[in-house]
C-alpha cells in the first residue's frame, strides 16, 4: 500500500513540475519510473547437473581445499621453525646472562672480591648484565607472541583438514554412485550418433561435414575422459598414501600401548592410546572402502576411454572413406536414384518372366515327346 501511495505521489510531482513543457507522461517514462520503484525480482533457476559434472565440481573443490591445506601446513611449519629459533635464542641469552651474573658476583661482590676491579669496571659489568636481562625479556615476549601465532596456524590447519576430509568424503560417495550407474548401463560405441550408424556402403562425400563434427566431438570427449582418468589416478595414489601413513601411525600407537609397564613390571594398557587407536582404525576402514570404490571407478573410466577411442577410430575411418569416394561415383549414385531402383526391378521381373516362359516351353516340349512316343507304341 505504501508503495502505491509513493508511486502516485511521484507521478503527480512529475506532472506538476513538467506542466510548462509537457503535461503528458510517456509510457516509457512511466515504465522506467515503475521499474525504479519496484525493482525486478531475482529468479534463481536451478541448474540440473549430471552426476559426472557434479563430481568434476567436487574434484575442483577438493583441489582448492588441498591447496588451502598445503598452504596452512606450510605456514604452520614456518611459524614453528621461527618459534624454535626464538626459543633457542632465548635459552642461549639466558645462559649468557647467567654467566655475566656469575662474573659480577665473583669479581665484584663478597669476600673474594678482586682488588684489581674498581667500581667503574664493576658498574660496567652490572650494566651489561642488566642489558642482557632486558634482551632476554624481549626474546621472551617474542616467544610468547610467536607461540600465539603458531596456535592460530595450528587451528587453521585443523579447520582446513576437517574441510578437506568433508569434501573428500562427498567426492568418494559421488564416485561410488557413478560406478553404480555405469555398472547398470551398457556403454555403446555409437552413442546415438546417426552418422556412425550409417552403413559404410552408403557413405558419400556429402557426409564429410557430419563426419568431421563426429571426429571433433570424439576427440573432445576422449581428451576429457583421459583428463578425468588422470585425476582419478592421482586420487588413488593419494588415497593409498593416506592409508600407508595411517597404518604406520596405528603401528606406532600399538607399540606405545603394549610397551608401557606398570609398578610391578607388568605391561598395562593406556586407555587414551586405545581410544586413539580405535579412532584411527575407524578412519582406516573408511579409507579402505573409499579406495576400493575408487579402483572400481578407475576401471570403469578406463573402459569408457577405450570405448571413446574406438568411437574416434570408427569416425576417422568413415571420414577417410568419405574423402576417398570420387565425385563421379557420387554423381552416378545421385542420378540413378529412384530410376535406378525401378530399372533393377524391371530387369528382375523380366528375368523371372523369361525363366517362367522357358520352363513352360520345355514342359510343353516334353509333353509332346511323351505323346508321340505313346502313339508310336500303340501303332506297333
Amino acid at each position: 500500500m505504501l508503495r502505491l501511495v509513493y508511486l502516485f505521489i511521484s507521478i503527480y510531482s512529475l506532472i506538476h513540475f513538467n506542466s510548462g513543457t509537457s503535461t503528458s507522461i510517456h509510457g516509457k517514462s512511466f515504465l522506467t519510473l515503475q521499474s525504479s520503484i519496484f525493482p525486478p525480482r531475482k529468479t534463481n533457476r536451478p541448474v540440473n547437473l549430471s552426476l559426472e559434472e557434479k563430481h568434476r565440481l567436487c574434484l575442483a573443490e577438493l583441489s582448492t581445499a588441498r591447496s588451502s591445506l598445503s598452504n596452512s601446513i606450510e605456514q604452520h611449519e614456518s611459524c614453528t621453525n621461527a618459534l624454535v629459533k626464538l626459543q633457542s635464542d632465548h635459552s642461549l641469552k639466558g645462559s649468557v646472562c647467567d654467566g655475566l651474573k656469575g662474573d659480577y658476583d665473583k669479581y665484584c661482590k663478597g669476600r673474594h672480591k678482586s682488588p684489581s676491579f674498581d667500581k667503574e669496571l664493576c658498574r660496567k659489568m652490572w650494566n651489561n648484565f642488566l642489558a642482557c636481562l632486558a634482551e632476554k625479556r624481549q626474546l621472551a615476549r617474542e616467544v610468547s607472541q610467536q607461540s600465539k601465532i603458531c596456535d592460530k596456524t595450528d587451528d587453521q590447519v585443523r579447520k582446513d583438514t576437517d574441510s578437506y576430509q568433508r569434501i573428500e568424503e562427498k567426492c568418494s560417495k559421488m564416485e561410488h554412485s557413478i560406478y553404480n550407474s555405469r555398472h547398470q548401463t551398457e556403454l555403446s560405441v555409437i552413442q546415438d550418433d546417426a552418422i556412425l550408424e550409417k552403413p559404410t556402403t552408403s557413405i558419400t562425400r556429402n557426409d564429410i561435414s557430419a563426419l568431421n563434427s563426429a571426429v571433433q566431438r570424439a576427440q573432445v570427449e576422449l581428451k576429457q575422459c583421459i583428463d578425468e582418468l588422470a585425476k582419478l589416478s592421482e586420487r588413488l595414489a593419494e588415497k593409498n598414501e593416506q592409508i600407508s601413513d595411517l597404518s604406520e601411525k596405528i603401528s606406532q600407537f600399538e607399540v606405545k600401548k603394549v610397551g608401557k609397564k606398570g609398578i610391578f613390571g607388568k605391561k598395562v594398557l593406556d586407555e587414551s592410546i586405545s581410544s586413539q587407536i580405535s579412532e584411527l582404525n575407524s578412519r582406516l576402514s573408511e579409507l579402505n572402502t573409499h579406495e576400493k570404490g575408487l579402483k572400481k571407478l578407475l576401471l570403469s573410466q578406463e573402459k569408457e576411454c577405450r570405448v571413446l577411442e574406438t568411437k574416434l577410430e570408427v569416425a576417422t575411418e568413415r571420414l577417410s572413406l568419405a574423402k576417398s569416394s570420387t565425385s563421379t561415383s557420387h554423381g552416378t549414385r545421385g542420378s540413378t536414384g529412384c530410376f535406378g531402383r525401378f530399372t533393377r526391378f524391371v530387369l528382375r521381373t523380366c528375368r523371372r518372366v523369361a525363366n517362367r516362359f522357358t520352363r513352360n516351353v520345355d514342359k510343353d516340349c516334353n509333353n509332346m515327346r511323351r505323346t508321340r512316343s505313346r502313339t508310336s507304341e500303340t501303332q506297333f
